[in-house]
């Protein structure tokens, strides 16, 4: 397995680009929403849909956790935050 690194991040945003999961399960939906489990996979399943709609791949139960924040905050909550 090979993982690309980009080269643009900071320290800072390289510790939280690796230690941050790039997808989010349902119990991480749930969590950050504070929503039922059918209503998590709910989020989960349109999120993906845009995706697909976009024509990229997803993986059924989980979402991409920047989609997932840009689509709900606006921005990437981890590499906006890194130096706070």
């Amino acid at each position: 397995m090979v993982i690309i690194i980009p080269s643009s991040l900071s320290n800072r945003e390289m510790e939280v680009w690796t230690l941050t999961p790039k997808f989010m399960n349902v119990r991480d939906v749930m969590s950050e929403l504070g929503v039922s489990k059918n209503k998590a996979y709910l989020v989960i399943r349109e999120l993906n849909e845009e995706l697909i709609a976009q024509g990229f791949m997803c993986v059924r139960g989980k979402v991409n956790r920047k989609y997932f924040e840009k689509k709900f905050y606006g921005f990437d909550y981890a590499t906006d935050n890194a130096d706070k």
